[in-house]
């Protein structure tokens, strides 16, 4: 998911591009555009992704460092209308 200023304003899963059981492929978001994706180096380039459109960078080391971490609610849970919870 996608968000500015508090606001969801799209959602993209990587793994839909490539997915054998996907209806369709789906459509690259502007702030995904200028990444190759590819199901062999998926997970390198989301956290490519991540760093790009938050600019921070991902640390690798934080997947084995234990770190104060916050559990969100769904956003099913979080808004009225749950479908419109999960689109921009």
């Amino acid at each position: 998911m996608h968000a500015v200023d508090g606001r969801v304003d799209g959602m993209f899963d990587p793994f839909e591009l490539e997915a054998a059981w996907a209806e369709s492929q789906p459509e690259l978001p502007v702030w995904a555009e200028g990444v190759s994706f590819h199901m062999e180096t998926l997970c390198a380039e989301s956290f490519a992704l991540m760093e790009g459109t938050m600019g921070v960078p991902v640390d690798p080391a934080w997947l084995d460092t234990r770190l104060r971490t916050v559990l969100l609610a769904s956003p099913d849970t979080l808004f009225e209308d749950p479908v419109a919870a999960w689109s921009p």
